[in-house]
């Protein structure tokens, strides 16, 4: 988000595409309480006025990793679900309340309004797992310890021993 900070009640940015509507709806808004020159996400199921926001303010001019889920059930069972920076799948989020949201999701959408802001998006993952997305923290644990054996191995062979 750049210094064009969004309305009080924003305007979402991006959604999920079921064919027919705008669903999973991501906003960038300021709501009463929100401190001076920062902003907070919200997620809706597909209503522009109804949604959920990050409880916490975030900064302009950072770069922030958002990642939502579509998650489909059966009937009035479907919901969203938003992180910023996660860690892992049970880091902080907000879903919203079950809906009926659409049969099949066919795309992802990004739009811009005068009162959502000016934000840059970049990187855009879609992926059928959390794990595609964000690693899992043992991944990284495991590259790690890969390279630190190449370091030792190849550090080893330059010594001689006589």
């Amino acid at each position: 988000m750049s210094a064009t900070l969004p309305t009080t009640l924003g305007e979402y940015f991006a959604s999920y595409r079921d064919g027919t509507g705008y669903d999973g709806r991501i906003f960038a808004l300021r709501p009463t309480g929100t401190a001076a020159g920062k902003f907070r996400l919200g997620i809706s199921n597909s209503a522009t006025a109804s949604f959920i926001d990050w409880a916490s303010d975030l900064d302009t001019g950072t770069t922030y990793q958002i990642v939502t889920r579509f998650t489909q059930g059966v009937g009035a069972s479907d919901f969203i679900t938003l992180w910023v920076n996660p860690t892992d799948i049970s880091s902080t989020s907000i879903s919203t309340t079950a809906a009926d949201l659409g049969t099949s999701l066919t795309a992802f959408a990004f739009r811009q309004a005068g009162s959502s802001g000016t934000a840059g998006i970049d990187d855009l993952i879609v992926a059928t797992t959390f794990a595609e997305v964000i690693p899992e923290p043992s991944t990284y644990a495991l590259l790690g310890l890969g390279l630190a054996a190449l370091f030792i191995l190849r550090r080893g062979k330059g010594v001689v021993a006589k």
